[in-house]
């Protein structure tokens, strides 16, 4: 499973630690590729049918409270 990760004015907190995040114009050879668009619902329903406990295990409350996230997908090759 991956880390969690929470984002803070341009730092990231990662496993306890802070680093600063790199600045969007320094973000060079990387696209949107995609963006998808989840519900809440839609999470649950999956579960249901596959017999898994993604939403419980992975959904945060305020995820949850909002009923829907976005992934984003980004395609290319990119080096701090």
């Amino acid at each position: 499973m991956a880390a969690m990760v929470q984002r803070l004015a341009g730092w990231t907190v990662k496993n306890g630690a802070f680093k600063q995040e790199p600045r969007v114009d320094e973000l060079l050879g990387l696209a949107v590729s995609g963006v998808s668009y989840y519900t809440y619902q839609d999470s649950q329903q999956y579960d249901e049918k596959h017999n898994t406990d993604y939403t419980l295990k992975n959904w945060r409350q305020n995820a949850a409270t909002r009923g829907h996230i976005y992934l984003v997908d980004f395609a290319g090759y990119y080096k701090e």
